[in-house]
């Protein structure tokens, strides 16, 4: 008898999971994947060196800064 109820409770909790999995993920939308192309790939690589190249500079002329003692010892050339 007992063997019976396990059963049927197994069987109604699998039954209750796929009702309530199958409304909830009707519910939600799949999101949108963006898909690069090697063009646009290429144009962020060459992007992101370049900011590479400008933090660079920036990051010498503010070390230019804090070493100027007023003479041109300790300076880096900036390009």
């Amino acid at each position: 008898m007992i063997n019976l109820i396990y059963t049927i409770l197994c069987i109604l909790c699998l039954c209750m999971g796929f009702y309530f999995g199958f409304k909830i993920g009707k519910e939600k939308k799949i999101p949108e994947i963006k898909i690069k192309t090697p063009t646009q790939i290429v144009k962020q690589y060459k992007e992101d060196k370049r900011q590479e190249k400008e933090i660079e500079r920036f990051n010498k002329i503010l070390t230019n800064i804090d070493n100027y003692n007023g003479t041109r010892d300790y300076q880096e050339e900036v390009e």
